[in-house]
Parts: C-alpha cells; structure tokens; sequence
C-alpha cells in the first residue's frame, strides 16, 4: 500500500508539473503578423491596420514635411501675388502721374500761347463799344456791387492803395454782371455782321469794369489810378471763368 501511495503521489507530481511547463510554453509563445508596407514580420501588438510601427511613424513624418512644403509653397506664392499688384499700382500711379504732367505742360503751353495773342492784340485791339454803351453798362452794374462788404473792411485798410485794391477785388466778384450786361450789345454789333475776337471782348469788358470801379472810388471821393502809357490789356482772366464759359459762344 505505500508503495501504491506513493506510486500514486509521483504521478500527479508528474501531471502538474506537465500543466505547469504547458502552460509557461503557451505564454511564451508570441504571435506575429506582417506589415503590409515593408512585408516585415512583426509582433502583432506592434502592427496597427496591417501596418508596422516604423512605417506609421516615416508616413506621419513624410506628411509632416509635405505639409511643411505646401505651407512654404502657398507662402511664397502670396508673397509673389502682393508683389506683382504692388508693381502693378505703382506702374499705374506713375503713368497716371506722368499723365497730368503732360496734360498740365500741354495746359501750361496752351495757355501761353492764348497770353502770347492776347496781350498782342492788346496793343492793336480797340473797343467795339462806344464810351456811351460803356457808361450805361457800368452804371447798372454797379446796382449790384457789395458796397456792404466793402464799407466792412474800410476802416481797416491803411492807405488809399489798400482801398483801391479792395475796390477792384469786389468788382472782380461781379465780373459775371457785366458780362451779362455787355452780352445784348455785342449780339447787335454781331447781327450787323461785325466780326470781333475774344480780346476784343475782354477788352470792353474790361472798360466797362474799369468805369464801374472808377464809380466806386468817386463815391468814396478818391481819384482813380492813373493807367500808365503803354499798358497792356489788365485781364484775360474772364477765358477761364465760369460766365465766360457759358456765354462766349453767344458772341
């Protein structure tokens, strides 16, 4: 019976330890499976949709790098946008600069030339009107110089110089009223098929101007300025305003 006993007690030792080195053998055992990138071998706790670790990391990285370039590319491509339009307008503001200086030299040499003739006519030119049509001209215009502005800054100009001077600059304010006024007599004188120029009208515009100013200063009991000898035409100022303008081609 002891010999049975122990018999018995040396198999079951056998079977557990047979369980034990079974069950060590089944742990140690690892299973694998391969990358569907680099067809390598690898622990399948490492392998994530078929695809090892290392080649995960080189894709994320390789992405990485194109991002990196295509952000470096669209950079450089705003930089090169901005830069063509900012050459773009300043090629535009320099021709749009070099424009107006052509225009304004073309104005500037246009105006010379109209100078250049009038003041030559000036000095041949005689009036078409007749001391009288002057008068009666002058007379009505001056019903609507502001005589009221005047008597505001008469106290405080110095000399008879001054007061000559601010005389002239509010006659100049109803340059329009004479025109308007000498319009009607020119038209007759133009009916009768009498040809006249532009300076010759600024010519009698000018004297009817210059009689109403005259009004002006006796009333304030001083003499009118002597003209000196020679003296051309004072004004061609009347082919560049707004009256003018309007009704020159009346004439």
């Amino acid at each position: 019976m002891e010999m049975i006993a122990g018999l018995t007690f040396t198999v079951l030792l056998f079977i557990v330890g047979l369980i034990a080195y079974s069950t060590n053998e089944a742990t140690n055992t690892v299973t694998l499976a391969r990358c569907k990138v680099c067809d390598g071998v690898f622990p399948i706790n490492s392998i994530d949709n078929n695809t090892c670790r290392h080649c995960i990391a080189e894709a994320e990285e390789r992405y990485e790098r194109f991002k990196l370039l295509k952000e470096e590319e669209l950079t450089d491509k705003e930089l090169k946008e901005k830069e063509l339009k900012e050459k773009e307008l300043k090629e535009k503001e320099l021709k749009e600069k070099e424009l107006k200086e052509k225009e304004l030299k073309e104005k500037e040499l246009k105006e010379k030339k109209r100078m250049a003739k009038s003041n030559l006519n000036s000095q041949t030119l005689k009036p078409i009107t007749n001391i009288v049509e002057r008068a009666q001209i002058a007379n009505k215009a001056i019903l609507s110089y502001p005589i009221d502005q005047l008597e505001d800054v008469l106290e405080l100009l110095k000399n008879n110089n001054e007061i000559i001077e601010a005389v002239d600059i509010f006659n100049e304010q109803i340059r329009g009223v004479y025109l308007e006024l000498l319009k009607p007599i020119m038209n007759s004188y133009k009916a009768t098929a009498k040809n006249f120029t532009d300076a010759q009208v600024i010519l009698d515009l000018d004297k009817c101007m210059e009689l109403g100013r005259d009004s002006v200063l006796y009333k304030l009991k001083l003499e009118p300025p002597k003209k000196p000898e020679g003296s051309v035409m004072k004004s061609s100022i009347i082919s560049n305003t707004h009256s003018w303008d309007q009704l020159k081609d009346d004439f």
